[in-house]
């Protein structure tokens, strides 16, 4: 499997993100870990690469996410089809939420949040919704305390309070 990681705190790299999307040499690219900040204009070099259709796995800062950037990726077929999706570094609520309701994702079997810190609100979001059908994987770094827990399978039953 091939698969390109980048890192760095120090900048944003949108000639990066465009670079690796423009890259020829990166069609058959399984993995893409993009540690690095990016504007909107890096999130849409990477939602309309080519060269990206057999992207499996995504890795992406999560602090970097918005609810556009996300529908930006979303409007890809590369993006739909993915079966990982990592998120670090404190996702939005706003972001997750829009993620929850972008769907669905198909293939999409493993979540993974990394010190993820959502409202209970966005619990209640992500337990109702259909936008995870394959997820057999959910990996949440901060846990589900302060009632996140007991939130979302109230919402995911229907029962509200």
């Amino acid at each position: 499997m091939l698969m390109v990681q980048l890192y760095s705190q120090e900048q944003t790299y949108d000639e990066a993100a465009r670079l690796l999307a423009e890259s020829p040499h990166l069609r058959n690219l399984r993995g893409l870990s993009v540690w690095f900040d990016m504007t909107d204009a890096g999130f849409a070099s990477l939602a309309e690469s080519k060269n990206f259709q057999r992207v499996e796995t995504l890795s992406v800062l999560g602090r970097t996410l918005t609810a556009a950037r996300l529908q930006s990726l979303a409007s890809t077929a590369w993006f739909r089809n993915l079966r990982v999706l990592r998120l670090s570094d404190n996702t939005s609520d706003a972001a997750f939420q829009e993620l929850c309701q972008l769907g669905p994702f198909p293939r999409l079997h493993t979540l993974e949040q990394g010190r993820g810190r959502q409202s209970v609100e966005s619990w209640q979001v992500f337990a109702k919704s259909k936008a995870f059908p394959a997820l057999t994987h959910f990996q949440n770094g901060t846990g589900l305390g302060g009632g996140r827990m007991a939130s979302a399978s109230r919402a995911r039953s229907g029962s509200g309070r």
